[in-house]
């Protein structure tokens, strides 16, 4: 199982709205996405929890459980390209992976 792409939920109207986006796209275009084509408020996104990846079996994944998944299916990270490291921490970002 791999990490496919990036994902953020909105509430709006009383409804959870997920916007998905394939890799390479960043959580950045999730928000112009669900701004100016879906014209979501931005302030109708609210904590990191809902800002997260999904696999390639479809399920949504905060960006701490997308770290533990990466490790356990030894999904590559990517080096920094300014200083080559390697994120240790708890969370993915998407510049990890693509």
């Amino acid at each position: 199982m791999s990490i496919d792409g990036v994902a953020v939920r909105f509430q709006h109207s009383g409804a959870v709205i997920e916007v998905r986006l394939p890799k390479p796209n960043r959580h950045c275009h999730c928000f112009e996405y669900a701004s100016e084509t879906l014209k979501l408020p931005l302030g109708s996104h609210t904590g990191s929890e809902n800002q997260g990846f999904y696999d390639n079996n479809g399920k949504y994944l905060d960006r701490k459980e997308a770290m533990t998944h990466i490790k356990l299916t030894g999904q590559a990270l990517l080096p920094m390209p300014d200083d080559g490291r390697v994120n240790k921490s708890k969370v993915l970002f998407s510049e990890d992976v693509w």
